[in-house]
């Protein structure tokens, strides 16, 4: 029961913790470009302009929260 607790906490931390970032990118999206982190992510799925970062931000925010919902 308690490793659940744990688990359960560390979704609800990650899917708070995600939204700074998201509203982030959505206002200003031209630092991750620079990011040299997300530079392998960026090529791989072929992102060429900061509009493009909208949709795969949104996918990643609805999955963390939905598995966070599914958890719980």
């Amino acid at each position: 029961m308690q490793i659940f607790i744990v688990v359960a906490s560390f979704f609800e931390m990650a899917s708070l913790g995600a939204v700074v970032p998201f509203l982030g990118v959505l206002s200003e999206p031209e630092p991750v470009f620079q990011n040299e982190y997300l530079q392998p992510f960026i090529k791989f799925f072929g992102i060429t302009e900061t509009n493009q970062l909208a949709l795969p931000m949104t996918v990643c925010s609805l999955a963390l929260y939905f598995s966070q919902q599914l958890f719980v």
